[in-house]
């Protein structure tokens, strides 16, 4: 009977360790498919949060009609900033392949999504911006939850031969998934006018704060002999179980 008991419980060890596997392998295709911009806290005690800094790139979408859909991040004109490897300028359509495209509104361009910890002190949030856009960059703002459509400042900036000087904007972010979104306006109709309309925008952006002390927790105690407990417990049902394989039938 103790040969069929320690059998049983290695068999239930194994489906745990199996369990467990899983469980991780699960968790770590979650992580890979989540967005990895973040601004977190680096420590449980009160302090400066991990900066968070990336620019524009795949993963970023522009809205036209009405509907998001996906910015184009392989066309670049010739005389436009060069930006560096892994990142991208942002156009609402490729200039050779859809030169009617209609610009005669301004287009926004929205970032993947950005978990702000709660944690973080908002109003701490400093919001560091460069861009080179063709052609104007009306308005930055944030939208969330809170604010589906978006809350936007005036951030009048022009130029696409290099980057601007660094402008902070008073954004309104809140804890949890947000999307920064640039409002950029062509100086033509068309993508592909007369004279030439490309469109689009590159920018890079850096978001500090400070972040609040982590709340203390309660922890329960475990009794000492809670896990002998447990495992007289297990021992008991797989004895159990073996006396009754151990039974003659009637």
């Amino acid at each position: 009977m103790i040969y069929r008991t320690v059998t049983a419980l290695r068999h239930i060890g194994r489906i745990g360790r199996f369990a467990g596997a899983a469980a991780l392998a699960a968790l770590a295709s979650t992580a890979h498919s989540q967005a990895v911009l973040s601004l977190t806290c680096p420590t449980a005690a009160a302090g400066p949060a991990t900066p968070l800094t990336f620019a524009t790139g795949a993963g970023w979408e522009r809205q036209h009609g009405g509907s998001w859909g996906a910015a184009t991040t392989t066309y670049k004109h010739s005389l436009w900033y060069s930006p560096p490897a892994g990142t991208a300028w942002l156009s609402p359509a490729d200039r050779a392949t859809n030169p009617t495209f209609d610009t005669t509104n301004p287009i926004p361009f929205r970032s993947p999504g950005i978990q702000v910890n709660n944690r973080i002190d908002l109003s701490s949030i400093q919001t560091s911006i460069q861009v080179s856009v063709d052609n104007d960059l009306l308005r930055t703002g944030v939208s969330n939850t809170a604010n589906p459509g978006g809350v936007f400042v005036a951030t009048a900036q022009s130029g696409f031969g290099a980057l601007s000087a660094a402008f902070i904007p008073a954004l309104t972010w809140t804890h949890g998934a947000n999307r920064l979104i640039f409002e950029v306006k062509n100086a033509e109709a068309t993508l592909g006018g007369p004279l030439g309309g490309p469109m689009g925008i590159y920018a890079t952006v850096t978001v500090t704060a400070n972040c609040n002390a982590a709340p203390a927790s309660a922890v329960q105690a475990v009794p000492a002999n809670a896990p002998w407990a447990l495992l007289l417990a297990g021992l008991g049902v797989a004895g159990l179980a073996a006396r009754q394989r151990g039974k003659p039938s009637r």
